[in-house]
């Protein structure tokens, strides 16, 4: 997540860069404008791009690469609040020495600040991980976050390895990032011949156990995919843990770089890669022997487990390492 920030703010920067000179004089402050989720139920991840932002732009004016310019940055919280985020892209497009805009999660913030960006033709780069399909007009409007339908292509690869799957649950969010998630995946794995059952979460929702519950109610599911932001993310994989769920769950990369600080599931849960699995009955992968080295030797922690690698002869890498911790061992 933090990655999808840093890019947005060197796209701004190279732009501010291109149009910076070599004369001396007073300092020119150019702002950039950050409409973030800065407090309530998706706070993590905009104070996580904050604070990305805050240092790339430190790095930038301690490099003097600007010449005789500095950049400040302007965060507002629009507390997931798409009337709230309209206010504050507006104040933005108001001040002249705003240069550009960065949006946070909240795809319906960048929905209804859409038609604003076009017609002030202010600069903004979205990090909300839905696309821009319903927006008509988006000349003013980037988006560096990964597409919800290559999303489910690498998800759907990742589920169809195991021919046993043939019905899968998705818990998604009740937003254009959830919708879009659904439709994209339900098309993939429907043509790969697997059933999609879908139960939807409010995006502000604090307690996922009803909708797993209905999630895993009635016919049997041998397959979990969360589609949701952090915060559900690891809601659900405790949940999937608690009521002794035995199948693989598959999680969107979209928003999942970032884990919560306020909810902390168990240590499977937060052992998660995207678009890739895990089963939620295996606690830890298996420990492997320390082999004996007659010359210096180099440890790499992987997770839980150690792995030893020698000068001399390097043990051969077990499939738990080569997955990276993301798939438990059969």
């Amino acid at each position: 997540m933090t990655l999808s920030a840093l890019t947005a703010a060197a796209l701004v920067l190279s732009a501010s860069a291109c149009q910076s000179g070599d004369g001396a004089g007073d300092i020119e402050e150019v702002v950039i404008g950050a409409d973030l989720e800065l407090s309530g139920p998706t706070a993590d991840i905009g104070q996580a791009y904050q604070r990305a932002l805050d240092l790339k732009i430190s790095q930038v004016n301690d490099s003097g690469v600007l010449g005789n310019r500095r950049l400040k940055l302007d965060a507002r919280d629009n507390r997931s609040d798409s009337s709230l985020s309209l206010t504050n892209v507006g104040t933005f497009a108001n001040n002249p020495d705003v240069a550009a805009v960065i949006m946070g999660t909240c795809a319906l913030c960048v929905n209804n600040v859409a038609k604003t960006a076009q017609d002030r033709r202010v600069p903004t780069i979205a990090l909300a991980p839905a696309g821009l399909g319903e927006i008509e007009q988006r000349d003013w409007i980037f988006k560096v976050g990964p597409n919800s339908i290559d999303n489910a292509a690498a998800l759907t690869s990742e589920i169809t390895a195991d021919r046993k799957v043939k019905r899968v649950g998705l818990l998604r969010t009740d937003d254009p990032y959830g919708k879009e998630g659904e439709e994209a995946l339900t098309d993939a794995l429907s043509n790969a011949g697997v059933k999609v059952k879908s139960v939807a979460v409010r995006p502000t929702d604090t307690d996922v156990k009803e909708a797993m519950g209905t999630l895993l109610g009635g016919s049997r599911i041998d397959a979990i995919v969360v589609w949701t932001l952090a915060e559900q993310a690891a809601l659900a994989a405790t949940r999937a843990k608690e009521v002794a769920f035995k199948g693989p769950l598959f999680f969107d990369g979209g928003p999942l770089a970032i884990s919560s600080s306020r909810t902390r599931a168990p240590r499977t849960a937060r052992r998660w890669c995207s678009r890739r699995r895990w089963s939620s009955t295996t606690s830890s992968p298996p420990r492997r022997r320390r082999p004996r080295a007659s010359s210096g030797s180099v440890t790499t922690p992987r997770s839980s487990a150690v792995t030893t690698a020698t000068r001399r002869s390097p043990p051969t890498p077990s499939r738990w390492s080569r997955t990276r911790c993301c798939k438990a061992p059969r």
